[in-house]
């Protein structure tokens, strides 16, 4: 898959980009949420977006709510991801279609995997 991934923590995004690279995806970094949305506008979109909860500018929260705004994103597959517990977000999360996974890389990689086996499904 194609995946782009933002978070601000450096050696998350390096693990994170790291792992999934060996699992055979092509991964692209950013480092904010007005990142993740300059790319997603100017390129073709991933077939998947990994954003952290937590970075400045904008959250990943914010992230996935102007994705959904947009008719072009709707079925993008989003992954929020966060070491803390948000029962309310992950509510909110799930309403706008993204999946929330807490920031455990064996978490992560089950996530991307099953996300994985639907468009290979979807792609026959």
């Amino acid at each position: 898959m194609d995946i782009l991934i933002a978070d601000d923590s450096r050696t998350i995004l390096a693990l994170t980009y790291h792992v999934l690279e060996q699992l055979g995806h092509t991964v692209q970094t950013v480092r904010d949420g007005d990142e993740v949305i300059t790319l997603l506008w100017a390129l073709p979109p991933p077939d998947l977006l990994i954003t952290d909860y937590n970075m400045p500018r904008m959250d990943g929260l914010e992230v996935l709510r102007r994705i959904r705004a947009n008719d072009r994103f709707k079925l993008l597959r989003v992954i929020v991801y966060t070491t803390n517990e948000y029962p309310e977000f992950k509510s909110e999360v799930e309403r706008l279609g993204g999946v929330l996974v807490k920031k455990v890389i064996s978490e992560l990689v089950a996530a991307v995997n099953a996300i994985a086996a639907e468009i290979s499904k979807e792609r026959g």
